[in-house]
């Protein structure tokens, strides 16, 4: 069972958000990948430094960015089998 973990840093009424989270998660499912969802309006943090990237990925063992805005299914896939290898 694969521990590898992503977090899909997103907001509420966010259309890009929605298409990229659900192709971010087909490629996860295929990768044995975990998905969590980061509200970036949620953490002042994050909002600071995503307000204007939402859709990001990052992996959640180095919280390095792996894609950010436009998220297809390529950029998806890419994403996740670099989350899954760490």
């Amino acid at each position: 069972m694969s521990t590898s973990r992503i977090e899909f840093i997103t907001r509420s009424n966010c259309a890009l958000c929605d298409e990229a989270l659900r192709v971010v998660t087909a490629a996860a499912q295929r990768h044995g990948v975990s998905v969590a969802l980061v509200d970036v309006d949620g953490d002042p943090e994050l909002l600071a430094q995503f307000d204007e990237r939402v859709p990001a990925v990052r992996d959640g063992a180095t919280g390095a960015v792996l894609a950010e805005g436009v998220i297809d299914p390529a950029r998806a896939e890419a994403a996740v089998r670099t989350a899954a290898r760490n």
